[in-house]
């Protein structure tokens, strides 16, 4: 379960400073290295971020002092989770019922698979019109955002399949994705590029 925060917090994310639950394949960021920080214009679940530097828990040689993991181990975040334990109550039912029920999921299923699909690819198209529009006025020091969160979620994805789950689907979308994004992007730039070059020569 996720509970929001009021505040932010500096947690590792170092494959020793976290906890993975099997059942559900989440990883539990249990190291909270300081909380709540007050680290000005970072964002959010992004690893690497040399602004978080600036958090008074690393030493001068950006060494956390509280798990002694390296700066880009860490990352903000504003939310914490925790375990819930339920219990599952099977209902008898028919055989013609089950198979009913199956078949109606597997359709729900298949139109919400396409529906993420044709978001992806929006999503996809709007971050590259972004970049693009940052590049052609000549905005050179900025961040990549959606490049940041699928590298993070890639990152995250590859610990829970080092702890064991079963997740090299997900794993190898989510790579796609980033392959595909920077294919697009490239694309994009050279054929700007291109025919920048040509109205002006």
């Amino acid at each position: 379960q996720t509970k929001m925060l009021n505040y932010p917090r500096t947690v590792c994310t170092n494959k020793k400073c976290v906890k993975y639950y099997q059942d559900t394949e989440q990883i539990h960021f249990s190291t909270i290295c300081h909380s709540p920080c007050y680290v000005k214009n970072i964002n959010l679940n992004v690893i690497n971020n040399p602004i978080i530097k600036e958090c008074e828990i690393f030493d001068i040689n950006n060494i956390c002092m509280n798990c002694k993991c390296q700066w880009s181990d860490h990352m903000h975040i504003s939310y914490e989770t925790e375990l819930i334990h339920s219990q599952k109550i099977m209902e008898s039912t028919t055989t013609t019922t089950v198979g009913n029920a199956v078949d109606n999921y597997e359709q729900e299923l298949n139109k919400r698979i396409k529906n993420l699909l044709d978001e992806q690819t929006q999503m996809i198209e709007i971050c590259i019109k972004f970049i693009k529009f940052l590049k052609k006025n000549s905005i050179i020091s900025f961040n990549d955002p959606f490049f940041d969160y699928i590298q993070y979620y890639i990152i995250e994805e590859e610990q829970k399949f080092n702890f064991g789950a079963n997740n090299e689907f997900i794993l190898n979308g989510l790579k796609n994705i980033k392959t595909f994004y920077i294919e697009k992007l490239t694309s994009t730039i050279e054929t700007t590029t291109t025919v920048d070059n040509s109205i002006s020569s």
